[in-house]
C-alpha cells in the first residue's frame, strides 16, 4: 500500500494542507488567518491555531495524525562548518561544540539540527541549522491542540529547494511577508536565507525588484565566502509562490534579476489544476518522505535537516536488550496459554454480537433514511417557497445560478442583510475564478472574494470555494 504523506505550511496570513500518497498529490486545502494570529514567524496563540489546524483537516478529509510541517527561516540561524572526516558516533559529539563556537546565541536556547553535506580534502562538510525554542515549542504546542504531531519540521527555504530538485539552482519562494533563497550547487544545498518584505501597494514591477535585491545581497554573501567556487549568471533561477501566479512579476524577475527564470515543476504527479507554486513548501516536504534515502533518481542529495524535538531513546546496554528479551518471551508464552483457554468462549461472544451489530445497523439505517426524507422535504419546500415569491431575492438567485458555468453547482447559500455566501462546487480552479469575475461583472456586488478553498485529485471530486459577495444595495 501506498505511503500516505501529510504536509503542512504556516505563513502568517494563512495555511495550507497538502496530502500525497506515494508520489500523488491527492488532496490540499488553505484557510486565510487573522493579523495577529501567527507574526513574523512566531505562532501568538496556539490553542487558537490549533483549532483552526483540527477544523480544516477534518471538514476536508485528511487522514492520518503524523505531519511534515515548516518553519518560516526569518529568524534562522545557519553555518557550514569544516570538521576533520570522522565516525558518525564522534560527529555527533563534534558538532555541539562547533555549532556552539560559530552560532551567536548560547545553545540551550536553540534546537539545532545538522547533517553533513559532502566531503572535501578529507574535511568533512556540515550544514547547521538552529532556532530559537520559542518558535519550535509554538509550533509543536499548536500541533497538539490540532490532535497532531510533527515527524519533521524543516527551514521553508530547505523545502522548497527539494521541491526543484534542480543540481546547480538559486531557488526562491515569494509569499505575501517574507522570500526564501536557498543555493544549490552540484547537488547539493549551500546556503539558505529568509528576509521579511512588505508588499502592499507595489506593483509587479516594483514587488520583483524588491525580491531581486533580497537574492543579489544572498548571492553576493556567499560567493564573497567562495571565491573559488561562485554562483554565476548562468546558474538557473527557480521560483515558487503565490507571487509567481503573475507572469509580469516572473518577467520582470528576470529583467532585474539577469538570471533565466523558470517556474516550479516538481516530480510528483498531479492533476493540472492543481497550485503547485502555491503549495510550493508543501510539495518539498512531501518529497522529503517520497525520495529515496539515497536520493536514488534525483538531482540533490536529499536534505535530512530536522528541527523538531526528538524524544530520547532507550539505554542501549544488552543487559537491558537481553533483560527485555526474557520479558517479552514470557509475555508470549502466557498469552499463548490464555489463547487456548479463551478462544472458544470468544467465538461464542462473536457469534452472538454479530447477531446483534445486524439489528444495531438495520435500526441506524432506518433512522438515517427517515432522517433524509426530513432535509429532503424540507429544502423542496424551501424552494417551492422561493419559486412562488419570485421577489428581488429570488430573481437574484436565479441571476447567480445563470451564470455558472459548466459542470457548476451551488450547493449552499447564506443571505445577510448586506452580503451573501456561496458554497460553490467547481469543476477547475480557472472555472472558480472565472465565475467569481461573472459576479463582478454584474456590479450587484461591491466585492466578491474567496477567503478558502479545498481540492482533491479523486475521480469525480470538484474543487469546493467558499465565495463571500457583499451586496451593492441590501436585499429584502
Amino acid at each position: 500500500m501506498a505511503k500516505r504523506t501529510l504536509t503542512l505550511d504556516i505563513e502568517d496570513t494563512s495555511v495550507r494542507l497538502l496530502e500525497v500518497v506515494g508520489n500523488r498529490v491527492t488532496r490540499w486545502a488553505s484557510a486565510p488567518l487573522q493579523e495577529g494570529l501567527v507574526s513574523d514567524g512566531l505562532i501568538r496563540n496556539p490553542a487558537e491555531l490549533g483549532a483552526i489546524l483540527r477544523d480544516l483537516v477534518q471538514r476536508s478529509g485528511f487522514h492520518g495524525t503524523e505531519v511534515l510541517a515548516s518553519m518560516s527561516g526569518s529568524h534562522a540561524l545557519s553555518r557550514v562548518v569544516r570538521i576533520p572526516r570522522t565516525s558518525k558516533e564522534r560527529l555527533e559529539q563534534s558538532v555541539p561544540r562547533e555549532a556552539a563556537q560559530v552560532l551567536p546565541v548560547p545553545l540551550e536556547q536553540l534546537y539545532i539540527s545538522w547533517q553533513p553535506l559532502g566531503l572535501e580534502a578529507g574535511e568533512q562538510h556540515i550544514l547547521i541549522v538552529a532556532m530559537p525554542r520559542e518558535f519550535i515549542d509554538a509550533a509543536v504546542a499548536t500541533l497538539r491542540a490540532a490532535r497532531l504531531r510533527a515527524a519533521v519540521l524543516s527551514l521553508k527555504s530547505m523545502a522548497v529547494a527539494t521541491a526543484a530538485d534542480k543540481p546547480d539552482s538559486i531557488v526562491i519562494n515569494v509569499s505575501d511577508t517574507a522570500v526564501d533563497v536557498a543555493l544549490v550547487m552540484d547537488g547539493m544545498l549551500r546556503s539558505v536565507h529568509t528576509v521579511a518584505q512588505a508588499v502592499d501597494g507595489m506593483s509587479p514591477k516594483q514587488h520583483s525588484r524588491q525580491v531581486a535585491g533580497v537574492l543579489t545581497r544572498a548571492v553576493d554573501y556567499y560567493n564573497s565566502q567562495h571565491v573559488l567556487e561562485p554562483f554565476t549568471q548562468e546558474v538557473g533561477l527557480v521560483v515558487a509562490g503565490r507571487a509567481v501566479m503573475d507572469p509580469e512579476f516572473v518577467r520582470s524577475l528576470a529583467d532585474a534579476s539577469g538570471h533565466s527564470v523558470e517556474t516550479l515543476s516538481p516530480p510528483l504527479e498531479y492533476p493540472p489544476y492543481f497550485p503547485v507554486t502555491e503549495y510550493a513548501v508543501n510539495v518539498g516536504l512531501a518529497m522529503r518522505a517520497v525520495a529515496s534515502p539515497k536520493g536514488d533518481g534525483a538531482a540533490m542529495r536529499p536534505i535530512t535537516s530536522n528541527l523538531a524535538p526528538q524524544s530520547r531513546s532507550w539505554y542501549r546496554s544488552r543487559r537491558v536488550q537481553s533483560g527485555a528479551l526474557v520479558i517479552l518471551m514470557g509475555v508470549l508464552g502466557l498469552l499463548y496459554l490464555l489463547t487456548q483457554v479463551l478462544t472458544p468462549v470468544q467465538d461464542r461472544v462473536a457469534f452472538y454480537q454479530e447477531a446483534l451489530t445486524q439489528r444495531e445497523t438495520a435500526r441506524i439505517l432506518n433512522d438515517l433514511n427517515n432522517t433524509r426524507r426530513a432535509v429532503a422535504q424540507a429544502k423542496i419546500t424551501s424552494f417551492e417557497l422561493i419559486g412562488a415569491a419570485r421577489g428581488p431575492v429570488s430573481d437574484l438567485l436565479f441571476r447567480m445560478q445563470d451564470l455558472l458555468g459548466p459542470e457548476m453547482i451551488i450547493a449552499a447559500v447564506s443571505l445577510g442583510d448586506d452580503s451573501l455566501t456561496l458554497q460553490v462546487e467547481a469543476p477547475s480552479f480557472l472555472a472558480g475564478e472565472q465565475y467569481m469575475q461573472a459576479l463582478r461583472d454584474t456590479e450587484l456586488f461591491d466585492e466578491v472574494t474567496s477567503p478558502q478553498q479545498t481540492g482533491s485529485a479523486e475521480e469525480g471530486k470538484t474543487i469546493v470555494f467558499s465565495i463571500q459577495a457583499k451586496l451593492t444595495e441590501p436585499v429584502t
